[in-house]
């Protein structure tokens, strides 16, 4: 297999960081709505409501 040249390895491995940055950003934002939507269905089945659907 042949190696990048330096310019495109470079290219390539900010590209990697940018979407590793975005693909952390996404999983925090997905950890806080699961959280919110667990807590929701805890407080609908505290007051004797059943899960909502859609």
């Amino acid at each position: 297999m042949k190696r990048l040249p330096k310019e495109e390895c470079e290219k390539e491995n900010e590209r990697l960081r940018k979407e590793n940055e975005r693909l952390r950003a996404e999983n925090l934002l997905l950890k806080k709505v699961k959280a919110l939507v667990e807590e929701r269905e805890s407080r609908n089945r505290r007051i004797g409501r059943g899960p909502l659907t859609n």
